[in-house]
């Protein structure tokens, strides 16, 4: 597990690392110089065709119902809330024509 150039997440994401985003990858990201450079970390939600919670979340959601869930929402929504975290929502306030 760890961060890739090309993606993040972990396969046993919330069961196992419910606070992935704030250990695997904040941490990462504010304590390592090199890491810091990064601009920017995509992540996703495989859609659950089958509807049977079968997929694998690499982000929370709304309603998500597996174990660690609420651990893993909070978890998240702390990353959200540190002052120096960037959300397309903040980008409006950095970037000017």
């Amino acid at each position: 597990m760890g961060l890739r150039p090309t993606d993040e997440g972990v396969s046993r994401y919330p069961e196992q690392y419910p606070d992935f985003w704030t250990t695997y990858v904040w941490d990462i990201l504010t304590h390592y110089p090199q890491a810091g450079r990064v601009a920017w970390v995509a992540s996703w939600y495989n859609a659950d065709w089958k509807n049977d919670r079968s997929a694998s979340p690499y982000i929370p959601y709304k309603g998500m119902k597996k174990k660690n869930s609420k651990k893993a929402v909070a978890d998240f929504k702390k990353m959200y809330n540190y002052p120096n975290s960037v959300f397309e929502k903040d980008m409006k306030k950095r970037v000017t024509p």
